[in-house]
C-alpha cells in the first residue's frame, strides 16, 4: 500500500464505473441522460441565459480565423461549419496562407461527414500527429507522414 491515503483510496475503487465504458449501454446512458438532468435543474437551460445566443453566434461565425499547424510547406486546418457538421481536414499552401489578400484556395483531405456517409459510421475528429520519417535534423516537404486521427462516435439525443 502507499504511504497516501488518496493513493489508496483511488486504487481501491479500480474498476468501480468500469460499466461506464460501455458507452452505448442502457446503464450508462441512463447514467448520463441522469446527470445532464441534475447538471440542468441546478443551473437552468443554457439558452436562458443573455450570453448563450452571443457565445453560439460567435462560434458558429463565417469570420472565423483558421488555427492552422504548418507541416512541410503547407498550412493544415480542421474546419467545422454549416455545411461540415462533423467537419473536414484541409490544407492550403502556405505561402497563400500568410500573405493577406491571397486566396487560400483550400483542399480537402479528409471529409469526416462524408466518411461517414460512406461507411455508415459516426466518425469524431480527434486530432492529428505529424510524423517525420528523416534520420538526423534534415527536413522537407516530402519528408514528413501525416496521421489524421478519428474515432467512431454514435450521439444519443
Amino acid at each position: 500500500m502507499s504511504s497516501e491515503p488518496l493513493i489508496d483510496e483511488w486504487m481501491a475503487k479500480q474498476g468501480e464505473h468500469s460499466w461506464l465504458e460501455d458507452v452505448e449501454g442502457d446503464a450508462a446512458l441512463s447514467w448520463v441522460k441522469s446527470q445532464n438532468a441534475k447538471a440542468l435543474k441546478a443551473i437552468g437551460q443554457p439558452e436562458d441565459f443573455p450570453t448563450y445566443k452571443r457565445i453560439l453566434d460567435i462560434l458558429n461565425s463565417k469570420e472565423k480565423i483558421p488555427h492552422v499547424k504548418k507541416i512541410g510547406d503547407y498550412a493544415y486546418n480542421f474546419w467545422q461549419d454549416e455545411n461540415h457538421k462533423r467537419g473536414i481536414w484541409r490544407k492550403t499552401l502556405w505561402i497563400d496562407y500568410i500573405n493577406p489578400g491571397t486566396d487560400e484556395n483550400w483542399t480537402t483531405v479528409l471529409d469526416f461527414d462524408k466518411l461517414g456517409e460512406d461507411e455508415n459510421e459516426s466518425w469524431v475528429y480527434k486530432g492529428n500527429q505529424v510524423c517525420n520519417l528523416t534520420e538526423g535534423h534534415h527536413t522537407n516537404s516530402s519528408s514528413y507522414t501525416h496521421f489524421t486521427g478519428w474515432e467512431r462516435c454514435d450521439l444519443h439525443s
